[in-house]
């Protein structure tokens, strides 16, 4: 199963339309049409979008949905409260080497290969430093206030 097709699931499981959707992790519902069923290029050719870091970031804050079931690493599709855990239990090297230790499962779909460009690895990188950080800061204004 591509990420489209899991990107389809998402929608129908919390019954909503691609519009709503949309709308509520703040992209155009063109943008979620370019995941689910894509678009035709000036040639002719359907070609499929794949959501980068901040929408499939967005759709695990606003949904509650497992990050990894959109990547294709696992069959929950959402996050119960008992499997939630915070990035700043794990180093972001951590992190990284455990996606990009699937790669094996990147490479059944061809669309999961530009997942592994390292253009993307490094935002990826990136971006999980930056959340780190803000939960590290998070963390000790909290127990400064204790």
């Amino acid at each position: 199963m591509d990420v489209s097709n899991r990107i389809q699931i998402v929608i129908k499981e919390l019954s909503l339309n691609n519009n709503s959707f949309a709308k509520k992790i703040g992209v155009s519902s063109t943008t979620i049409d370019g995941f689910t069923k894509g678009r035709r290029n000036s040639k002719g050719v359907l070609t499929i979008s794949l959501p980068n870091y901040e929408t499939i970031r967005k759709m695990a804050e606003v949904f509650n949905v497992n990050p990894n079931y959109i990547l294709g690493l696992t069959d929950d599709i959402f996050i119960s409260k008992t499997q939630k855990c915070t990035l700043e239990s794990f180093s972001v090297q951590e992190i990284v080497t455990h996606v990009f230790n699937k790669k094996e499962v990147f490479k059944k779909d061809m669309s999961y290969q530009l997942f592994m460009e390292n253009e993307i690895k490094d935002q990826v990188i990136g971006k999980l430093q930056e959340e780190k950080e803000k939960l590290l800061k998070k963390k000790n204004i909290q127990e400064k206030q204790k």
